[in-house]
């Protein structure tokens, strides 16, 4: 995708060892909308930070405008 935002195979363990992302990918295209929905604790706030930059995922890759 040249344009938008893709994330592919992300994974992120908490401190503790929980698994909080497991192969959780999303393609949203240039001026597209999304909706995150889950129960708690199911990772939304997570996925969101690492697609914003604010936290490396330990596997996977964002892309932002096809950077």
């Amino acid at each position: 995708m040249a344009e938008g935002l893709a994330a592919s195979g992300l994974a992120l363990t908490a401190p503790d060892g929980r698994v909080i992302l497991r192969d959780a990918s999303l393609e949203i295209p240039a001026g597209g909308r999304a909706w995150i929905e889950g129960p708690p604790g199911s990772g939304k706030r997570a996925l969101l930070k690492v697609v914003a930059g604010l936290l490396p995922p330990e596997q996977g890759e964002v892309h932002l405008g096809g950077i």
